[in-house]
C-alpha cells in the first residue's frame, strides 16, 4: 500500500478543529453546575469532527467565510462570532449543519443521557412508555381523509 493514498489521516486542520470546537461551545454552552460533560470534551469532540465530515463542503465553505471575514475567529467575542455565522448564507449552512451534528453528538453521549436520567441504550427493541395523548388533537388531520383514496 502507498503513503500517498493517504495524505492524511484528519479531515480537518488544527485551526478548522479549533474553530468547529469554538462553534460547538457557542451551540451548547458549559453547564453552569458543572455537572454535564462539555461539548468539546476529549470523547464527544471526536465524534463531532468525525460526524462533520458527513457535512465538509458547508463546514468548509462557512470556515472559510468566517476566516476572510475575521481574520481570527478565536479573537472574536461569542456575541460577534454569532452575528457573523448568521449574516450570510454560507455561514448559515454552516450553523445548521453545526447545530445538527452538536446536537446528535451530544445527546448520544452516553454521560449525558445518564445525567439527564434516560438508559444510554437505542430505543428499540425495549421501546420507550409514551404518555396517553388527546386523539382529538388528530381530527384535522382525520378529516382530511385518505390521499391514496381521494
Amino acid at each position: 500500500m502507498s503513503d500517498e493514498l493517504i495524505a492524511t489521516s484528519e479531515a480537518w486542520d488544527e485551526d478548522e478543529r479549533q474553530a468547529i470546537a469554538r462553534i460547538a461551545r457557542l451551540i451548547i454552552g458549559a453547564d453552569p453546575e458543572g455537572v454535564m460533560p462539555m461539548v468539546d470534551d476529549d470523547l464527544i469532540l471526536p465524534v463531532i469532527l468525525e460526524r462533520a465530515t458527513g457535512f465538509e463542503r458547508p463546514v468548509r465553505q462557512g470556515l472559510a467565510v468566517l476566516q476572510t471575514q475575521a481574520a481570527a475567529i478565536e479573537g472574536l467575542p461569542d456575541e460577534e462570532l454569532a452575528s457573523l455565522m448568521q449574516a450570510r448564507d454560507e455561514t448559515q449552512s454552516l450553523l445548521r449543519a453545526m447545530m445538527q451534528i452538536v446536537a446528535q453528538c451530544y445527546y448520544e453521549d452516553t454521560r449525558v443521557l445518564a445525567l439527564l436520567g434516560f438508559e444510554a441504550r437505542p430505543p428499540f427493541p425495549d421501546g420507550h412508555e409514551l404518555e396517553a395523548g388527546d386523539w382529538d388533537l388528530l381530527a384535522p388531520v382525520l378529516a382530511r381523509g385518505n390521499p391514496a383514496t381521494r
